[in-house]
């Protein structure tokens, strides 16, 4: 079932976001400018996987209102942890997409115990030199490899977007550097990129699986940057057995947390 423009009030403002879905809770975390309509094909994907996806629009961005000069990836982290208390979500998994993967594992890194799962798809973050020029190089060979509807999604998101707003958080994104908060990931980690995707490659997936004890790594055929939309059933296919799994062992790991504070006492 799903539940769009839902607004709530996250830190005393106001905030959007979109729902779909009953099970284990699954938080996503947003690309770079992108709102909750760009993932309405995976909110309805995995709401037939048995999943509960909820999709925040970040602050700046889509309909939930920010700091017109940007934010860091560590404020953005402490706002979803906000919004996931205002929803009383003790411990989702969480489901970066591109840069949101970098909020996503900063927010694990910090918070361990609020963090079931990882799925981080197409993340970006590489520790490579004149990251953000690659990145700018990388933007037009990423846009021609893309179905048209999904580049219309973009642009229909950009629009929207404060320029400031937009290259503001986009530098500060930059400045982020996930590779060195890796050894403080505790929960299990799935990574995934399409094989078309010309921003995350191969080598960086590896660089973060070494990085991170037992993450694993799915590569999906014909899926680019936006792997989410432009391959949502076979990403789904990918993430949501590893998203069940993980929730059910969350479960127990609670029940038997509960039950041994039980016998403390």
């Amino acid at each position: 079932m799903s539940r769009p423009g839902i607004r709530i009030r996250v830190a005393g403002r106001p905030a959007h976001y979109d729902r779909a879905g009953a099970g284990p809770p699954v938080v996503l975390v947003p690309g770079l400018g992108l709102s909750t309509r760009f993932y309405e094909p995976l909110l309805a994907a995995f709401a037939r996987a048995g999943l509960d996806l909820i999709v925040p629009d970040l602050p700046g961005f889509g309909r939930t209102s920010g700091s017109a000069s940007g934010h860091s990836v560590p404020e953005l982290a402490d706002w979803l942890l906000r919004f996931a208390d205002a929803l009383e979500l003790e411990r989702p998994a969480w489901l970066g997409h591109s840069v949101g993967c970098q909020i996503a594992l900063r927010l694990a890194a910090t918070r361990p115990e609020r963090a079931a799962a990882l799925v981080l798809a197409a993340p970006t973050g590489a520790p490579v030199r004149l990251r953000l020029t690659r990145q700018l190089v990388s933007l037009p060979r990423a846009a021609v490899r893309e179905p048209l509807d999904l580049i219309l999604a973009v642009i229909r998101d950009y629009v929207r977007v404060l320029p400031s707003a937009y290259l503001g958080t986009w530098l500060r994104g930059g400045r982020d550097r996930p590779m060195e908060i890796l050894p403080a990931i505790e929960c299990p980690v799935l990574l995934c990129a399409g094989d078309r995707d010309p921003i995350c490659g191969a080598m960086f997936l590896r660089q973060l699986a070494e990085g991170i004890p037992g993450a694993r790594i799915a590569i999906i055929p014909g899926g680019g940057h936006g792997l989410p939309r432009d391959s949502s059933q076979r990403f789904t296919e990918e993430a949501a057995p590893f998203l069940r799994r993980a929730a059910t062992v969350a479960a127990q790991l609670s029940a038997g947390a509960v039950e041994d504070a039980g016998r403390g006492g």
